[in-house]
């Protein structure tokens, strides 16, 4: 069951990774949009507001390497990968 404050996901991996972020000093960006309206028709929608994000992450820190945690519908070669590369290359 998801609640406002919880996507449908267990903490604790995530907890885990952002302590890492945290100690090591990265910088941690949030790209989801809206996460509690998971419609599939809105993927599109979403992968668009997550890679406009990603690319202005990587045009303000270009020397920086930039690690995207998604989940697998978005990761597809069709979806963000592709949504990127073509802003990217704008």
């Amino acid at each position: 069951m998801r609640s406002k404050n919880n996507w449908g996901f267990p903490w604790p991996p995530y907890r885990k990774l952002l302590a890492l972020c945290r100690r090591i000093g990265a910088r941690v960006v949030a790209i989801n949009s809206e996460p509690d309206d998971m419609a599939p028709a809105r993927v599109i929608e979403r992968d668009m507001h997550a890679a406009e994000i990603i690319v202005s992450e990587t045009m303000a820190h270009r020397h920086a390497q930039i690690f995207i945690f998604d989940g697998d519908l978005h990761v597809i070669c069709d979806h963000l990968p592709l949504i990127v590369n073509s802003m990217l290359s704008d």
